[in-house]
């Protein structure tokens, strides 16, 4: 049986996107996969969209996810759960606008642009397998940099 101080040192991480068809579940199983492979160990990392509904990942996204290696589970999407938002260690954003939007149950909400210091992140939805991959390459390559992070806030959270 887990300690309540052990519950207190798993953090959380959450992607917030729209549909949670693409980005939010891209970046979810691929920062998964980086934590694996890292060793970094007490980490939930999930997705959500501000208007999913039941329902798998789109195609692209699973060929994406697929071309890179990354293990995924296909039928899971979540729509955002406003009263556990809070919980969250952290809420990443693909989009202002989605940061914007909950704002107000979650302040200290960011964009993955502002984490790794580029733009947006495109919706891929509704375009060729190649916006897919590039967003899947961009999640990938932005990730390297946050597994350092996440490391080094759990070790702050021990000590």
């Amino acid at each position: 049986m887990k300690s309540k101080s052990n519950e207190k040192k798993k953090m959380k991480i959450a992607f917030i996107c729209t549909g949670n068809t693409c980005r939010s579940p891209m970046a979810q199983f691929i920062l998964i996969k980086k934590l694996k492979d890292a060793g970094v160990e007490g980490v939930l990392v999930r997705s959500f969209g501000l208007r999913a509904k039941a329902g798998p990942l789109s195609d692209n996204a699973v060929a994406a996810l697929k071309r890179l290696n990354v293990p995924f589970t296909k039928n899971f999407r979540s729509k955002l759960p406003p009263k556990n938002l809070a919980d969250y260690d952290a809420v990443i954003c693909m989009e202002r606008y989605h940061k914007l939007a909950i704002t107000p149950l979650y302040p200290n909400a960011f964009t993955l642009g502002e984490l790794c210091d580029f733009g947006e992140v495109d919706d891929p939805y509704g375009c060729g397998l190649e916006a897919y991959i590039k967003t899947a390459k961009l999640f990938d390559d932005c990730f390297d940099d946050l597994v350092k992070e996440i490391r080094r806030a759990l070790k702050e959270r021990i000590e």
